[in-house]
């Protein structure tokens, strides 16, 4: 198991209260893959620099997490086509 550090931003206009049911979910799909969420931090709405596309703002959401480094492949295709999910990336947390 490794730790990852898991940045998500959401579309506001697709998800409700905030994000936090969508981070309920996330949670338990990780689960699933064998994993777990070490922190997660709902950063709330924020403004974005420029458009994506007409888009001006999302939900973000940071999280560790600990997963198999053969999973995570797995995990990122999970959230690829969904279209609450704005950006979506993973790096190696140390």
């Amino acid at each position: 198991m490794k730790q990852y550090e898991v940045m998500m931003i959401l579309d506001s206009r697709r998800v409700e209260d905030g994000g936090d049911a969508f981070a309920v979910t996330v949670t338990a799909d990780i689960a699933k893959l064998g994993g777990k969420v070490v922190d997660l931090v709902n950063m709330g709405r924020r403004g974005f620099s420029y458009p994506i596309g007409k888009t001006k703002a999302g939900i973000y959401l940071n999280m560790i997490v600990e997963l198999d480094p053969s999973k995570v492949d797995t995990h990122l295709e999970a959230y690829r086509l969904n279209e609450a999910v704005l950006r979506h990336v993973c790096f190696a947390h140390d």
